[in-house]
């Protein structure tokens, strides 16, 4: 069967705080934000058997405002990721999951989005993924081995369209 992995960049956080980078937390944007796009996953049918997730504070909160009951799963490869790490998290992935989530990070996020589907075009403002933005990719094959231009992007959705 075919897979299909949403790629998520958590919603706004506060920059107006002294915690460190990795305890930083949503502003209440950010969490709008993420419950739109929850609801909008669950509208269009875009629903992952399996989520992984980046320790960091402001994704843990961004999936839990998006109302899904998915078995995550944190990984702290995830923070600060490099394109190799990515692909190393998505291989370890069981092959039974066909539809899988990844909530991360910028500039990670965007430079697989466009190794996986390098026609991707960016937003007005220049990025591919801003804050709670989901794309949606098809893959033929397994987690492992991905590779440039595997992917087919199926659809990108973002808070404002929700």
């Amino acid at each position: 069967m075919a897979k299909e992995l949403y790629i998520m960049r958590h919603a706004k956080s506060a920059w107006d705080t002294n915690e460190p980078d990795i305890a930083r937390p949503l502003k209440k944007r950010g969490i709008n934000a993420s419950k739109r796009i929850g609801d909008g996953l669950i509208r269009l049918g875009w629903v992952p058997e399996k989520v992984l997730l980046s320790p960091a504070k402001r994704v843990q909160q961004t999936y839990e405002h998006l109302g899904l009951d998915i078995p995550i799963t944190e990984d702290s490869r995830i923070y600060e990721a490099s394109l190799s790490d990515l692909f190393d998290v998505i291989a370890e992935v069981p092959n039974d999951v066909n539809k899988l989530m990844l909530i991360g990070h910028n500039p990670s996020l965007e430079a697989l989005l466009l190794h996986l589907t390098p026609s991707a075009e960016p937003q007005k403002n220049g990025k591919l993924l801003t804050t709670a933005n989901v794309a949606r990719i098809g893959l033929e094959g397994g987690w492992i081995g991905l590779h440039a231009r595997q992917g087919q992007l199926l659809g990108l959705i973002r808070p404002k369209e929700m």
